[in-house]
């Protein structure tokens, strides 16, 4: 094989794997088997880890009752008028009676989704959330225009739920199968490029603590909300000693 990323172009997306992998087999479809491996673990209303479960790693069988959007998702949250009937084949679960406690259940994981996150940010944690463009495409395929795509509740709830799983996933491989773990690592950007920004940065009396993760993070809040039409911000390379950015004219 000779792909290691997904590609997405504006039309379509050209997948790592082999679609039949992609798509099907590694794939929820409702109501269909799925073989999979679970991290479980508990949290509380308020979003802090219970530390009297041990999270865990198994195998296991998933069946879900129904493919929802993130779109879809978030309406739920807002408790929009969604009534079970205009539901779509893929979006019914077996019963209505499924239907409302899902709803009830995604409420409820969105809250402790929320704190979460504000735990996650208060602990001095980096937000880096980069805007997708949707296009709008003609007969032939090609864009004629564009519009950045909004992120609703249901993003965010799930971007948590995958954090926490990631992490708890990367301390059960360091613990146990530290030596045959793939490890993902990250180029250093060259000094000229740190100088650059290092530049930039005095020339318009921005002043951040690269070494601090709050104060870069604050710093980047500042940045967009002083004009986020005239800039846009990309974290290029997080080490554990230094944060470079690239900050681009829009």
């Amino acid at each position: 094989m000779q792909r290691a990323t997904t590609y997405y172009l504006v039309h379509k997306n050209i997948p790592m794997l082999p679609r039949v992998l992609s798509e099907n087999l590694c794939s929820l479809i409702p109501k269909q088997d799925r073989l999979s491996i679970s991290c479980v673990f508990r949290v509380f209303e308020n979003g802090d880890e219970d530390p009297e479960f041990k999270p865990k790693i198994k195998l296991s069988v998933i069946n879900s009752s129904a493919k929802w959007s993130y779109d879809l998702a978030t309406k739920l949250i807002q408790e929009k008028d969604i009534s079970y009937n205009s539901l779509s084949v893929d979006e019914k679960p077996a019963t209505e009676q499924i239907f409302e406690q899902m709803k009830k259940n995604l409420i409820i994981l969105n809250k402790i989704a929320k704190n979460m996150r504000q735990k996650r940010i208060e602990s001095g944690a980096l937000v880096i959330e980069n805007n997708d463009l949707e296009f709008e495409l003609n007969e032939q395929n090609m864009p004629i225009t564009f519009k950045i795509k909004e992120r609703g509740d249901a993003n965010f709830l799930v971007e948590e739920c995958m954090l926490k799983a990631n992490k708890i996933t990367a301390e059960f491989l360091y613990n146990n199968i530290k030596s045959m773990a793939v490890v993902r690592r990250h180029a250093f950007l060259n000094d000229n490029k740190f100088i650059e920004i290092t530049r930039y940065m005095i020339n318009n009396k921005f002043n951040v603590e690269f070494q601090d993760p709050k104060a870069l993070n604050d710093f980047l809040i500042k940045l967009k909300e002083t004009n986020p039409i005239k800039y846009t911000v990309n974290i290029l390379h997080i080490s554990q000693n230094n944060f470079y950015i690239n900050i681009t004219f829009i």
